[in-house]
């Protein structure tokens, strides 16, 4: 379980770290909606020079993915070569007539978590010359063809496997999360293309200010401070634990335990006592001992987790609740809802007259994937 500090994204939670190469095998995929915020292409910087050498990354690519190597002369200009499309298994003796593509597309980069990136992390992503699968030498009209496409709506002629092995890779190794859509083509071939990735729900939960010390007062004989709140909340398709950890000073002299709630979720639960904090407080730590309500039972929506504190003034308690965190949960269904049942239809008609139309990828993507191939202008909305 990893700890994370309110000031830190709570979105990510894969297994490798950038830095490292991921190789089909092992590693976790998160499942998450796209974020749909305005995406630029010109946020990714393309084609620099890295390591100074006088060849940009296309041409590095075009060398070393080259059947036949070609003579590099000044400049970094290629003559010769020949080059073998992975996609089609086209064979070619120019150059030109290949894109050089991005195995997981800027785009859907953007949309599963580049959002997030700084401008060199982009870069570094747009230019990965080290990652296996991240760059590919392929027939430039099947390149464009594929477009920001991710594998729910796109997969090649050639080469399925390799192809789903690196797109797992890919975004295992740049902590991007995949949609559901694209977990039901990962879990799809798991075992027949020795994927190694596992996909798993969560709820993502969004980033929240840094609490690092909150005053306040009750009333004008009470006063409170709360510092040091860290909160590690992993959830999974089943339910979660939550572990809030928080320094807590007042004035009060017969303050009772305080507790940790989280509205619709988890019920007060009574904090323990951990140490004494520096500043003379007390640090208080929740640990649920169940794994919090599952997910799938709560409806979607905002949850907030907060601290409850009662504080005895004058023979008077007064109640404090503080939010320190909010949980949005986007992939629960309410118990009352209903979808429609992942069925392969036939054509249109069928998917008509079992009042299933349209099928859209936003509202239903399970369904979605099973019918695709139905959504001829490929806008995520099949059977119009």
């Amino acid at each position: 379980m990893k700890r994370i500090f309110i000031a830190s994204s709570l979105l990510v939670a894969l297994v490798f770290p950038i830095n490292t190469p991921a190789t089909a095998g092992d590693g976790v995929l998160w499942i998450a909606p796209d974020n749909t915020s305005s995406y630029e292409r010109s946020l990714f910087k393309l084609w620099v020079d890295a390591d100074g050498n006088g060849c940009d990354t296309r041409a590095e690519v075009l060398i070393k993915e080259a059947s036949v190597k070609p003579k590099v002369g000044a400049k970094c200009k290629l003559t010769g070569g020949t080059w073998i499309s992975s996609y089609d298994g086209v064979t070619y003796k120019d150059a030109s007539k290949l894109d050089i593509d991005h195995l997981v597309p800027l785009a859907e980069a953007w949309r599963s978590g580049a959002w997030e990136w700084d401008e060199q992390q982009r870069q570094d992503f747009a230019n990965d010359l080290e990652q296996e699968w991240a760059l590919n030498a392929v027939t430039a009209s099947v390149n464009r063809s594929k477009g920001d496409k991710d594998i729910s709506s796109w997969l090649p002629k050639k080469n399925l496997c390799a192809y789903l092995i690196g797109w797992a890779s890919v975004k295992s190794r740049y902590q991007l999360s995949v949609d559901k859509a694209e977990a039901l083509v990962i879990n799809k071939y798991y075992k027949s293309c020795g994927l190694g990735h596992q996909t798993k729900e969560r709820v993502v939960r969004n980033p929240v200010p840094t609490v690092t010390s909150t005053q306040g007062t009750t009333n004008s004989a009470v006063t409170y401070q709360i510092s040091q709140v860290v909160i590690d909340l992993t959830t999974l398709k089943l339910g979660g634990i939550l572990n809030l950890t928080f320094a807590m000073n007042t004035n009060d002299t017969e303050p009772q335990s305080p507790y940790c709630l989280i509205d619709g979720i988890l019920n007060a639960m009574p904090a323990t006592f951990v140490a004494e904090a520096r500043d003379g407080g007390k640090i208080w730590q929740c640990v649920s001992p169940i794994p919090i309500q599952p997910i799938e039972q709560s409806p979607s929506g905002r949850y907030a987790v907060q601290l409850l504190t009662v504080f005895t003034n004058n023979g008077q308690k007064d109640e404090l609740r503080k939010v320190v965190a909010n949980i949005d949960v986007v992939s629960a269904q309410s118990p009352s809802a209903t979808k429609a049942p992942a069925v392969k239809y036939a054509n249109c008609t069928a998917a008509k007259a079992a009042k299933v139309t349209p099928i859209k990828r936003a509202t239903n993507p399970d369904l979605y994937a099973m019918n695709s191939g139905l959504d001829r202008d490929k806008d995520g909305i099949a059977c119009e």
